[in-house]
């Protein structure tokens, strides 16, 4: 079963892009990872969550973003595209 399938606000489209928001948050984090301050693992994956929080926030409801939006802007960041609801997930 395709995203699509589950539900048609879960386009290609949409998942390419939020993947891409995700990624660029990460690669944020890892640039300005810094052993030297005392950056480790943790402080590096915090980051990464953050960050990628934080670019969805950037574009989530602006125009050609209508579809995506920030349910919940906590420590669960919850975001929708289109009426979906959507967390982070790690695990099996």
């Amino acid at each position: 079963m395709r995203p699509w399938d589950y539900h048609p606000e879960l386009t290609g489209e949409r998942l390419v892009t939020v993947a891409q928001l995700l990624q660029r948050g990460r690669g944020d984090a890892v640039d300005r990872f810094d052993p030297a301050v005392g950056d480790n693992n943790w402080t590096r994956g915090v980051c990464a969550y953050s960050y990628a929080c934080h670019q969805i926030r950037l574009v989530a409801g602006t125009p050609g973003f209508e579809w995506l939006s920030v349910i919940s802007d906590g420590i669960r960041f919850q975001f929708g595209i289109g009426g979906v609801p959507l967390r982070f997930f790690r695990g099996d």
